[in-house]
């Protein structure tokens, strides 16, 4: 369920925003030669080559949003957060690595039941979610797809 993107992606989405929104200005500033200010603008060509700015500058702000799409601004990383209890599951299953992360999470204390179908999973991470969606507990795998996980957060 993470949403990332990559480097690149973010860098392109980012010069494509700029991109749109610098040509969407000089878009927007467009006026007739007989015209004598913005605000008196008689010529549909003019009209619409500054609504078509305005909609650059809208599109480009939305691509700079994009961009930052999955960015952490605090420093979150599994480096930085302590392992509170390591296990190991049986084989490399979904229901395997659940149950291996219930039971970590019970042993350090946890006081609800997470629920299987709510809870998620990525090559890398486990967030365990309760049956109303709320989130219990945050596993690593400190190596991706291997059965070793590790307790990092407890969340109720």
């Amino acid at each position: 369920m993470d949403f990332q993107l990559g480097q690149l992606s973010r860098s392109l989405i980012g010069f494509g925003a700029a991109v749109l929104v610098i040509g969407g200005i000089n878009d927007v500033s467009a006026r007739s030669s007989g015209s004598d200010s913005w605000w008196d603008e008689t010529s549909f060509m003019a009209i619409n080559v500054r609504s078509r700015g305005s909609m650059k500058i809208g599109l480009g702000l939305g691509l700079l949003g994009l961009s930052l799409c999955g960015v952490e601004l605090n420093d979150d990383s599994p480096e930085t957060i302590p392992v509170l209890r390591k296990g190991e599951s049986r084989d490399n299953t979904p229901e395997s690595d659940f149950e291996t992360c219930v039971k970590l999470y019970k042993d350090s204390g946890g006081r609800n039941e997470p629920n299987f179908k709510n809870s998620y999973k990525t090559s890398m991470k486990i967030t365990l979610l309760s049956d109303y969606g709320m989130p219990l507990a945050k596993f690593v795998s400190p190596s991706g797809y291997s059965k070793v996980w590790e307790l990092r957060e407890i969340l109720e």
